[in-house]
């Protein structure tokens, strides 16, 4: 059995133009949705991109702070230099004892391991000798290439004590120095 349903022309006019419009609606809504994907996606790229060039600014940056760490090389190496190495520091202890040798001055070189720390070594010279004998030494001391801080000065005569000659004046600096290490 079949069933045939007459409309009218009105109420055909009506459901057509419901579904017209509900169509129109529906494309409407899909062509917005599509729309706001689009522009999301725009978003995103423009993120994306934004993201990109400061990469390859950095990158610019890292090549330009190589270029300048080629270039001074040579110069890091000094200034390493001026440090000494806290765990093996035999080359500046050498240096100090040629400085005695040279100055005539005799050395004693004691390590205050309480007082330094990761960045500074400490130590007491204590040295004998002549007036003009520990001054030379001081100044060349303060002379050596390398990055150090002279904390503490003590003198004390010591010609009678010797028995040095009258004439020539004997005496005994103790000197606190701090060491730059690396």
């Amino acid at each position: 059995m079949r069933i045939h349903i007459h409309l009218s022309p009105r109420v055909r006019l009506i459901m057509i133009s419901t579904f017209s419009a509900a169509l129109i609606g529906g494309a409407g809504f899909a062509f917005w949705r599509m729309t706001r994907s689009v522009l999301a996606g725009s978003t995103v790229a423009q993120g994306l991109q934004s993201k990109i060039d400061g990469f390859e600014r950095n990158r610019i940056e890292a090549k330009g702070v190589e270029k300048v760490l080629a270039e001074r090389a040579a110069d890091y190496i000094k200034v390493r230099e001026f440090y000494i190495d806290a765990k093996q520091p035999v080359t500046f202890l050498k240096d100090m004892e040629a400085i005695a040798r040279a100055t005539g001055t005799k050395l004693a070189i004691d390590l205050e391991g309480a007082g330094s720390d990761a960045q500074h070594l400490l130590l007491r010279l204590t040295l004998e000798g002549s007036e003009k004998q520990l001054l030379s030494y001081v100044r060349l001391l303060e002379r050596m290439p390398y990055y150090l801080e002279i904390t503490e000065v003590s003198y004390q005569n010591l010609a009678a004590e010797l028995g040095w000659r009258p004439g020539e004046a004997s005496g005994r600096f103790v000197v606190s120095i701090r060491v730059r290490t690396r």
